[in-house]
């Protein structure tokens, strides 16, 4: 009996992870973007997130809490993930206006992308790029280019470390992200093993007779 209560627990285990859900990361560090007369990366930079006991993406969404910039079309974030997959989340992007708290969520399936230009609220945008990458990123870091989506990452193992790319790509205004951001992944759900319908089926008929013989 102590055996058939274990293996019911095991596949209980089994059935629960079959039906995961979105999973959300965190970190709330704050960032700072380059200020008065300087330009170039964030500190940190650059900001990471580590998924754990995750499986492969499904869907993603990025969230950016507190983003504050007095010129947020010099303003470049851009995503990495574990395999060294890139995605460009916004660059030349919200125009010239003061910003200050903005809280953003990068979802493909929102109605419409990051604007150009324009004051930039919160509100939940696709990602978006309007003109030349910056120039003056430090030697070393993952090539970004222009035109990816989210999507890009469905496919991919979530497992590892994903890598958050915060630059300013000119001189003469500052910002910061106060909040620091969030992963939200959504992942495959885990495929029940062969033949585990009927095992159970069977568990279920060997505890109703095992209950009669004992009553």
């Amino acid at each position: 009996m102590k055996m058939l209560m274990a293996v019911a627990a095991f596949a209980g285990t089994i059935a629960l992870a079959s039906g995961a859900e979105a999973v959300t990361y965190t970190n709330s560090g704050s960032i700072a973007v380059p200020g008065n007369l300087s330009s170039g990366p964030a500190d940190p930079f650059p900001t990471t997130i580590d998924v754990t006991g995750s499986g492969l993406v499904t869907g993603l969404t990025v969230d950016i809490f507190g983003l504050s910039h007095t010129y947020p079309d010099d303003v470049f974030i851009g995503l990495v993930s574990p395999d060294g997959t890139t995605v460009v989340l916004m660059n030349d992007a919200g125009g010239s206006g003061d910003i200050s708290n903005v809280n953003l969520t990068f979802d493909d399936a929102a109605g419409s992308a990051i604007p150009d230009s324009g004051t930039l609220v919160s509100g939940t945008y696709s990602t978006g790029s309007f003109g030349r990458l910056p120039d003056n990123f430090p030697t070393g870091i993952p090539a970004f280019a222009a035109g990816g989506a989210l999507s890009d990452f469905v496919g991919l193992e979530a497992n590892g470390t994903w890598s958050l790319f915060v630059q300013d790509d000119a001189g003469g205004d500052t910002g910061s992200i106060s909040g620091g951001w969030a992963l939200n992944i959504e992942v495959a759900p885990v495929p029940l093993p062969a033949g585990l319908p009927l095992l159970l089926a069977g568990l279920g008929a060997l505890g109703i007779a095992s209950r009669r013989r004992r009553s």
